[in-house]
């Protein structure tokens, strides 16, 4: 678990690929697990002032993209909190051939603990 003290945001592309869903579904237990809040990418990408007032006053954010188009890290690169971006094709699922299901759910949640938090 997490340090937490710390303010700890965490973001999803939540696109319409197989790896994006995967990434959503992600997001959404490292936050059941206490690693941090899950928030809205959308607000920030949407310019919202009080999410992205929120969103820097972070002590760390933690994007996760399902591709290489790499949107949550394009929509978060001018926030000035601490940032971890991971991309589930470094960690071996590919677009097309990832469906979002338990056992890649788990294999993606594992490998981002062990080598990324």
């Amino acid at each position: 678990m997490r340090n937490e003290n710390k303010k700890i945001l965490i973001f999803s592309c939540s696109g319409a690929a197989d790896v994006g869903d995967m990434a959503d579904r992600v997001t959404r237990r490292l936050s059941k697990e206490g690693f941090g809040k899950m928030y809205c990418l959308a607000g920030v990408g949407g310019k919202l002032n009080s999410f992205i007032d929120e969103t820097n006053s972070a002590d760390q954010i933690i994007a996760i993209d399902g591709c290489s188009h790499e949107c949550a890290k394009h929509t978060l690169q001018d926030i000035v909190s601490d940032q971890v971006f991971v991309n589930l094709e470094s960690l071996g699922f590919q677009k097309g051939q990832s469906p979002a299901n338990g056992q890649n759910i788990k294999d993606a949640l594992d490998k981002i603990k062990l080598e990324v938090l």
